[in-house]
């Protein structure tokens, strides 16, 4: 303890040391989340169901929108992508990892649907020069889309295991690809934007104002806290793929613990 005492049990590390460590991380190190920071709703766009390897996985495009009703000048819509193996029931762990939110595989057309798709892109190219047709009619087995491959040899870890997305679906593992930089840029000029400049008003922050890395925390406590198929209530570990240093900047947001 900050006073010399020794931590002797359970409970006075969860409601007295812990705390003051939070404390001084606030303070000296990450800068403090406001009282006031907007509610965020999240939305669900597109959903694909795709293969990681050999495991079907269900992935999700998450957008978390910000009310911006005090300061509609800033908007911040925070990008995520969850995805959860097919085989996930009930609570699964799920590692959020920093970087663009994209879909890891995306399910792509074959067969009827992918004719379908040729046809008309030929019909599309002859209608905006006729003179094509002379090209489709020497190359009559040429089409304008491949039907992709049913499996695809991935790049491997410098280890020469596959990749990180397919072992932890493979292992039942669900994870989320969450855009920091929609939460919050990580320039000087960005602070004046993204959530702090939201909650700020879109003014310059002062000294103990957080700074990128605990907005980066605060932003992956807010898909914590969500509850969603598979995920619900799970436990959630956290992956940097940029800064190892964020993983204890959200360690004051209990939506981790």
């Amino acid at each position: 303890m900050n006073d010399g005492r020794k931590v002797t049990t359970a409970e006075m590390w969860e409601k007295e040391r812990r705390p003051e460590i939070v404390e001084m991380y606030e303070k000296y190190v990450y800068g403090r989340i406001p009282k006031d920071v907007p509610k965020v709703t999240w939305t669900v766009g597109a959903v694909d169901h795709e293969f990681l390897g050999f495991t079907p996985v269900t992935a999700k495009e998450l957008t978390g929108t910000v009310d911006n009703s005090a300061y509609p000048a800033i908007s911040v819509k925070i990008h995520a992508m969850e995805v959860l193996p097919v085989a996930a029931r009930g609570k699964v762990p799920v590692l959020i990892m920093f970087g663009p939110a994209r879909f890891p595989n995306p399910n792509e057309p074959r067969g009827e649907e992918l004719a379908r798709l040729n046809k008309a892109l030929r019909a599309l190219l002859i209608q905006q020069d006729p003179s094509l047709q002379q090209v489709f009619d020497r190359h009559p087995a040429w089409e304008p889309m491949k039907e992709p491959s049913l499996f695809t040899r991935p790049e491997l870890n410098e280890d020469g295991d596959p990749p990180n997305a397919w072992e932890l679906a493979a292992a039942g593992w669900g994870f989320v690809l969450l855009d920091p930089t929609s939460i919050q840029g990580d320039d000087e000029a960005g602070l004046t934007r993204g959530i702090i400049g939201l909650v700020n008003h879109g003014q310059p922050r002062t000294p103990e104002d957080w700074g990128a890395l605990r907005a980066w925390g605060w932003g992956a406590g807010q898909h914590a806290g969500l509850s969603g198929d598979g995920a619900d209530g799970g436990r959630e570990a956290r992956g940097d793929r940029w800064r190892v240093a964020v993983w204890q900047g959200g360690a004051g947001d209990d939506g981790f613990r």
